[in-house]
């Protein structure tokens, strides 16, 4: 991140053995931090590996422990790319019995339970949105993965498959069948 500031949480030794609850309200701290940034559009990360050690002689005078470092600031460059996006499962052209491929077909026709399966392409994937002619059947924050198609009799459907990254690119596919049962 550049232009990042750092936030120490630390521990008052002499107040911690008169609170019971003092690790929740530096969890708390830490998730506000969170919170904010991303409200501002900002990033924020916890640091690891780092040497606290060192910090403790900043605060030896005033009996605290520094407990966790977060860094937040400005996300270090942009991604402008859309995230790529494909319904392998099941294919446009083709008639479907209980899952099973069956043969060709000059439309796609579902008979019977499937399950849909999309892959995708993104280093910053947020989530993916599974809709049915228009209303939300499920949501997912995995690449690869599968929902089961909603029951139907008989009916024109139109799948889509929205994905969305952390930087407010997002990508579509479609898939336009008839749905029996």
């Amino acid at each position: 991140m550049k232009n990042a500031d750092i936030f120490i949480i630390a521990l008052n030794q002499s107040k911690a053995t008169l609170s019971w609850a003092w690790y929740y309200e530096a969890g708390a701290i830490w998730h506000n931090i969170y919170l904010e940034s991303t409200a501002l559009q900002l990033s924020a990360n916890v640091i690891f590996n780092s040497d606290l050690k060192k910090l403790t002689g900043l605060f030896d005078s005033r009996n605290i422990d520094p407990l966790i470092l977060i860094q937040a600031g400005e996300k270090y460059g942009v991604d402008e790319v859309k995230p790529v996006i494909a319904i392998t499962s099941p294919e446009q052209g083709f008639v479907y019995v209980f899952g099973q491929k069956m043969h060709p077909s000059e439309n796609t026709i579902i008979i019977g339970r499937i399950e849909m399966e999309v892959e995708v392409e993104d280093g910053s994937l947020l989530m993916i949105e599974y809709l049915v002619n228009g209303r939300l059947i499920g949501e997912n924050y995995n690449y690869s993965s599968k929902v089961l198609l909603p029951f139907s009799i008989c009916t024109k459907c139109n799948l889509e498959v929205i994905t969305y990254d952390y930087f407010g690119n997002r990508a579509k596919d479609e898939l336009a069948h008839v749905k029996i049962i």
